[in-house]
Order: structure tokens, then C-alpha cells, then sequence
């Protein structure tokens, strides 16, 4: 299974995210854009592993969010990460210091038991589309001040499912903050 840890967005955050979407994809040559169904926040991406390991992973969950509360996340502009000539393009979420204290604690305790920890410093985004080549003469400053607060309820297990028609997430474990 290939698993990754995540938080899961409302219905009214995918709805303003698509927008942003749809701007840049009527803007550019070519890329491969994420289903709305499937964008969410990355906390701790795990990689290929055995369901062995689920029951380790749920506890780590339950017990680092039993010390949270939910948050709230603000979403403002665009920002693109660069690899070979490939622009991932992303969602910038403003600074939060109790989503990368949220990510910090994930990773240090999945590191316990011997899973991978990202060695880049953690940069929170929602990545809108891979691969993307804008026109020439077109950027994203237009949708710098495109703002959206939105709050944050729960953490969740996702597989992706690589299928024909594109990438799939099913939610395997959700744990909610307290309120």
C-alpha cells in the first residue's frame, strides 16, 4: 500500500482551490492538474508499506492529536516548486505554527518505529497541478490576494491507488481534533 498522512479539505476550500485551478489551466500549454476529490494536505508522506504497520500508525495519530485542538489554515496566492524544467504549481497555506508543530510531532514519532522522515524542512501547500508550462507573457500574480480561511478537523491515513484514468485517494484512518 502506499500511504501518506494527510488533512483532508472542506467542500468549500475545493470549490475556491478549483477556481484558482481552472485560471491556470486556461493559461497554460500543457500539465497535469489534481482532481478536486483529491487535494488535501500533506503532513507525512510514508511511501510503500505493509498493512502490519496500520495499527502503529492509528496510535501515533490518536495520541498526537489528543493534544490539539482544531485550527484554522489560511490559503493565500500561488507558489510553484521547480525540478529538471517542471514547475509543480501549489497553494501557498500562510505560516501556522500549530500545523508544522502538528507535522513536526507526526514525523518525530513515525521515526520511532522506523519510518522515513522528509529531511526538507516541512512548507505546507495544497499542489494544484504538476508537469505545467504557463504561456508566455502569463504568471500568477493575479491570484496573489485570493485569500480563504478555512478550518482544520481531523488527520487522515490515505492510499493512493495509481488506476488508468488517474491517481485515487481512499481515507483509511481519520482521527478528529478536539473542539
Amino acid at each position: 500500500m502506499r500511504i501518506f498522512i494527510g488533512i483532508p479539505l472542506s467542500h468549500e476550500l475545493k470549490e475556491f482551490l478549483r477556481k484558482m485551478q481552472t485560471e491556470i489551466e486556461n493559461n497554460c500549454n500543457r500539465g497535469r492538474f489534481t482532481k478536486s476529490e483529491n487535494l488535501h494536505i500533506t503532513l507525512n508522506f510514508l511511501g510503500e508499506l505493509n498493512e502490519s504497520k496500520a495499527g502503529e500508525i492509528e496510535k501515533i495519530i490518536k495520541n498526537i492529536v489528543r493534544k490539539f485542538n482544531g485550527f484554522n489554515i489560511v490559503v493565500k496566492g500561488i507558489g510553484f516548486f521547480e525540478n529538471n524544467n517542471k514547475r509543480l504549481y501549489f497553494a501557498k497555506i500562510e505560516q501556522n505554527d500549530k500545523l508544522v508543530r502538528l507535522q513536526k510531532e507526526l514525523s518525530n514519532e513515525l521515526s520511532k518505529i522506523g519510518l522515513y522522515s522528509e529531511r526538507r524542512a516541512y512548507k505546507p501547500h495544497i499542489t494544484l497541478g504538476r508537469n505545467v508550462e504557463l504561456v508566455d507573457g502569463y504568471n500568477t500574480e493575479s491570484m496573489e490576494n485570493n485569500c480563504f480561511e478555512d478550518q482544520v478537523k481531523q488527520v487522515t491515513i490515505f492510499e493512493s491507488l495509481f488506476l488508468k484514468d488517474g491517481v485515487e485517494y481512499n481515507e483509511l484512518f481519520t482521527e478528529r481534533f478536539n473542539n
